[in-house]
């Protein structure tokens, strides 16, 4: 008895042992220090994933006033890694299992001294300046680039060519490195996407560019460009450039249309996509443009690429809590991939939603303006809550930067709790996005007054709330009214920016 006893014991330490040996091989140890700090700050990890960086995928580092700074970063495989320190975004690549040791210096806002059994692969990903804005990047917006300025034809010779010279320059670099094959393989292919992704964001963001020379442009980058990856699984950026060569497909589709007669352009077929352009339009309208995207990636790319995809897709939709296209997604994912190993964090993603939806269908702090759609005056509105501070948000639920800012609105309303003020949501979505926008604002438990105008019927509004007309039409867009229900502010500071918003709220209380 006592020796099955000892054997009992002797199994449980084992599997034990085993466990917490798995268990240290699903993280891996970042560590280091921090020069010239003087006072305790933070560092920010947005681990990718798939390839997207969204808020419930980044990880706070403490940094002690000593300048130190330890963590355990969780994965299960080989992440290519954001780190945020001090304005300035470096790539790092973490393993299960590894270390990693590095110095970064606050006063230059740079990285040295690298250590542990990571160190040789990410002395290489800093040499190469992986993860770095390009200078055409950082430079002004569309209209006022210097680097964008000129013919497509002047921009390609001046910019577009010596990148991409630039970046085989870099593969060859990694390629020419003493690391693991594997290593090497990966790291080349990340630096090649990466370099085609920038070219691709400052084409589309950056250039006043008609149709015919972004056709021809998504020819240069693409044309000869081999979709599938070298090595799986791949890195955040070989997806971040698959996602970019759909807009490249989008062009050849676009080109096919063009040659055929118009009985036949929006009724046949499209290349890469399988509908027809009236299809597509009506599937981008009642699932939204990613699954017209998915569409692409389903017909055109392998099967483990796009099973990633559609996770990155159906993640990106919960992140935005965005339930109208988050399902069609989901259901896609379920009928092609039921066993992938994204589906159970996704469907409890989905099941989250559900659940704040059908909560939230008689919460009383979410009011939808009754008989919103003959309102033809925001001063129909205003005029309700004279004695009270208002807060209008003009938004649409297509307009990334309005989600966004969403996000700060629970802050906003805890600060002034108990106040003087009424936040009003003025929608611009289509009457056919109706029930999508109702089911929107209740997902995200958006407090307070809303109502809906189509892109014709906002119209009037916005003459009535913005007098600079090159600003009507610009979302989202802030006002604010004070208690006699006079406007005071026709471009509010943004739930983001906090402070300054709370201080411009409470001079009118």
């Amino acid at each position: 008895m006592r020796n099955l006893i000892t054997i009992t014991l002797s199994l449980w330490a084992v599997i034990m042992l085993l466990f917490n040996c798995n268990k240290s091989m699903a993280q891996c140890k970042l560590s280091g220090k921090v020069e010239h700090l003087n006072h305790a700050d933070t560092m920010e990890l947005r681990i990718p994933y798939v390839y997207g960086y969204n808020y419930d995928t980044t990880m706070l580092v403490p940094i002690n006033k000593q300048g130190d700074f330890s963590a355990n970063v969780h994965i299960s495989q080989t992440k290519f890694v954001k780190l945020l320190f001090n304005g300035k975004v470096w790539t790092v690549m973490f393993k299960p299992g590894k270390q990693l040791e590095l110095t970064l210096n606050a006063a230059d806002t740079s990285i040295s001294n690298f250590k542990g059994s990571l160190a040789a692969a990410n002395n290489l990903l800093y040499q190469i300046k992986a993860g770095q804005y390009p200078a055409f990047i950082k430079a002004g917006d569309r209209g006022n680039n210097n680097y964008a300025k000129g013919t497509a034809a002047e921009v390609t010779e001046r910019v577009i060519k010596p990148w991409l010279a630039l970046g085989d320059a870099r593969v060859a670099q990694v390629q020419a490195s003493a690391l693991t094959v594997t290593d090497k393989r990966l790291i080349a292919q990340e630096a090649r996407a990466e370099n085609l992704s920038w070219i691709h964001y400052f084409v589309v963001a950056k250039m006043n560019i008609d149709k015919d020379d972004l056709i021809g442009l998504y020819k240069t980058l693409y044309g000869n460009v081999k979709v599938e990856p070298d090595i799986m699984p791949a890195g955040p950026q070989y997806y971040e450039f698959a996602d970019g060569y759909i807009g490249y497909l989008e062009s050849r589709a676009m080109v096919f249309m063009n040659g055929l007669d118009k009985a036949k352009a929006k009724t046949t077929p499209l290349p890469y996509f399988n509908v027809s352009f009236d299809d597509g339009i009506t599937l981008s309208k009642a699932k939204g443009k990613l699954y017209v995207n998915w569409l692409a990636i389903k017909n055109n790319y392998s099967k483990s690429v796009a099973e990633a995809m559609l996770a990155q897709f159906i993640a990106n939709t919960c992140a935005e809590k965005n339930l109208t296209e988050a399902r069609p997604l989901m259901d896609e994912m379920m009928r092609l991939y039921p066993q992938s190993k994204y589906a159970p964090k996704l469907s409890a993603k989905i099941k989250a939603m559900e659940n704040n939806l059908a909560a939230n269908q008689s919460n009383q702090a979410i009011q939808i303006v009754e008989g919103y759609e003959k309102v033809n005056s925001i001063y129909e509105i205003v005029n309700k809550y004279k004695g009270k501070v208002i807060y209008l948000d003009v938004w649409g639920t297509w307009c990334p930067p309005c989600r966004d800012e969403l996000k700060f609105g629970p802050e906003l309303k805890q600060h002034f709790e108990g106040k003087d003020v009424v936040y009003i949501y003025l929608d611009m979505d289509d009457d056919a996005k109706d029930t999508h926008w109702r089911d929107f604002i209740k997902v995200n438990n958006i407090s307070g007054i809303h109502l809906r105008k189509s892109k014709a019927d906002i119209q009037k509004f916005w003459g009535e709330l913005q007098p600079d007309k090159n600003k009507q039409g610009s979302y989202p867009t802030y006002f604010i009214f004070d208690k006699n229900g006079k406007p005071v502010a026709n471009d509010a500071k943004r739930p983001s920016d906090k402070t300054k918003l709370y201080q411009q709220i409470a001079q009118y209380l």
